[in-house]
């Protein structure tokens, strides 16, 4: 516990050292639809209008993978790193993921990065197995720490000791241009710029999806979200819109049938609640499973119309455009908006066999529930199903955790409860 906290000093230290002090003050637009804060190099301190991907980490900071370095915005304080200031691979990220709230790593078009708050680690092809230097997107399992490397010249499955790549050598994929890679359990969903998507069982079990033996709507494919609250796929395509395959059935979503704007989506995000935000070349789009909500600068305050990703995971709805910066959607329908404490009760705590969190919703949502080990990796995230007014009870086994302290993050609809429980 001792040298946990002195990392953790260690790392705070050098995030106040490394920071741009001068509070942000974003732009805020107003539509019709809706109010955006809006970042960009004017008005804040990310150093980069081309936002290729945004995530929000445990403690609620965002972080931007910008054309000129990695920016994170804890509350009103930006902190960069670029190849000025630090030793990161590139300035030019793609990607970012966390392996713990204290470990981040990042992707570029010159290599791969590891952050531990103070030092970095990097990868390149000459140091590493990396099959190609230029990264498309990484990411972690949470349960087993294992990195998964979408990049030009194939997958890369790394352990923290051995690389694996996966290619047109060793699988059926015929071409080696991965630009995604999303996990449902123990399955890879691999999304390729030319030749489709596949179902990788982690082993030597491949299954090929493309135009010529399915109902896939493009061969390029440029993200795959699991939809935790059904069990299905949702795939994004460049050129044919959206997907969701249930494992045996493809339902297409086009312009000509729903309400995309255009058949070019570049990023998937599927909230708590199931509902489905979809970054496309004319503007975010909000598919509740009925209805089509088109957000873009004609009808509200969205900085632009071509954006590269979203994020709306369990946070705030935020965007990253293809040169004006990026936005949050201030008055959007999940994250944290109002700042409720979630009521709920958590018991036997210490525990050896079970944990039970008790709560009540105001209305039918869903909620999720995530657990942090003391190293800040995420050991545990599901999402479930709540009646409104109706008791619920989510319970852990013991089992599946080890002897230990641990955190929880437990959000409702727009309230939220942290606390630790202890395994025994």
């Amino acid at each position: 516990m001792k040298n946990l906290l002195k990392n953790l000093l260690t790392v705070m230290v050098f995030l106040l050292l490394a920071s741009n002090q001068a509070g942000s003050q974003p732009v805020q637009k107003t539509g019709g639809l809706s109010t955006w804060l809006v970042y960009n190099t004017s008005n804040s301190g990310i150093p980069g209008n081309y936002i290729h991907d945004i995530k929000v980490d445990y403690v609620a900071r965002v972080f931007f993978a910008t054309g000129n370095g990695l920016a994170i915005l804890d509350g009103s304080t930006w902190t960069v790193y670029n190849t000025s200031n630090s030793d990161i691979p590139s300035g030019l990220l793609r990607c970012i993921d966390f392996e713990s709230f204290i470990i981040t790593w990042v992707g570029t078009v010159s290599g791969l990065g590891r952050f531990d708050g103070v030092n970095w680690t990097n990868y390149y092809t000459y140091n590493s197995g990396l099959p190609d230097a230029s990264i498309d997107d990484i990411t972690i399992n949470a349960l087993n720490g294992i990195k998964w490397i979408s990049t030009d010249g194939g997958l890369a499955k790394f352990d923290d000791i051995d690389w694996t790549v996966y290619d047109h050598t060793n699988t059926p994929l015929t071409d080696d241009w991965i630009r995604c890679a999303t996990i449902q359990n123990s399955t890879i969903w691999v999304g390729t710029e030319y030749v489709g998507m596949a179902k990788f069982d982690g082993g030597s079990g491949w299954t090929i999806y493309n135009t010529s033996n399915s109902d896939i709507p493009s061969n390029t494919v440029r993200s795959i979200a699991v939809d935790y609250n059904t069990g299905h796929i949702w795939v994004a395509t460049y050129y044919g819109g959206v997907a969701d395959f249930d494992g045996i059935n493809w339902i297409v979503y086009n312009k000509n049938n729903s309400g995309l704007p255009n058949n070019s989506v570049r990023g998937i995000s599927i909230d708590i609640n199931g509902v489905k935000w979809f970054a496309t070349g004319g503007g975010l789009v909000r598919f509740d499973g009925i209805n089509w909500t088109v957000y873009n600068t004609s009808n509200s305050g969205i900085p632009d119309n071509v954006l590269n990703c979203v994020w709306a995971v369990d946070s705030d709805v935020w965007v990253g455009t293809d040169g004006e910066g990026a936005a949050v959607l201030v008055d959007g329908v999940v994250g944290l908006q109002d700042g409720k404490t979630l009521v709920h009760s958590v018991y036997p705590n210490p525990f050896t066999d079970q944990v039970k969190f008790e709560f009540t919703a105001s209305q039918d949502q869903h909620a999720l529930l995530r657990l942090f080990d003391m190293t800040g990796r995420e050991v545990f995230r599901k999402s479930y199903s709540l009646k409104a007014n109706v008791p619920s009870q989510i319970t852990i086994d013991g089992k599946d955790l080890g002897r230990g302290v641990y955190t929880y993050f437990l959000l409702s609809g727009n309230a939220s409860a942290t606390g630790k429980i202890i395994r025994e």
